[in-house]
């Protein structure tokens, strides 16, 4: 009987995750673009309302696996981000992720553009 418990238990834990928690999407800058200014606006959407806050990441590696360049937490229903001055530079690729944090403790993640 245990060995059916731990598996059903373990798709139900899956399917609520899925149901309940949805990908940020990101909209600017879009994927790929080049922009003209240190301080852009990034915008982004479709989170649900059951996620408790956002963040923010620009980094200039694409698996964010270094200190990040920006690295924020923003309240729950946040939709933009204004770079402050000073943190970006002129001619070098960043990455950009935003990330919807759900109850019990995990990042549900865009796609990085």
């Amino acid at each position: 009987m245990s060995k059916i418990i731990i598996p059903l238990f373990i798709l139900i834990c899956t399917f609520a995750v899925n149901i309940f928690s949805q990908q940020p999407v990101l909209y600017y800058p879009e994927h790929g673009s080049i922009i003209n200014t240190l301080t852009p606006t990034l915008l982004w959407g479709g989170i649900g309302g059951n996620h408790t806050r956002v963040r923010v990441q620009v980094d200039t590696t694409y698996n964010f696996f270094f200190s990040t360049v920006i690295d924020v937490e923003l309240p729950q229903f946040t939709t933009s981000y204004s770079v402050p001055g000073g943190r970006l530079q002129y001619n070098k690729i960043y990455y950009w992720r935003v990330g919807a944090y759900y109850y019990p403790g995990y990042y549900s993640y865009s796609t990085v553009f």
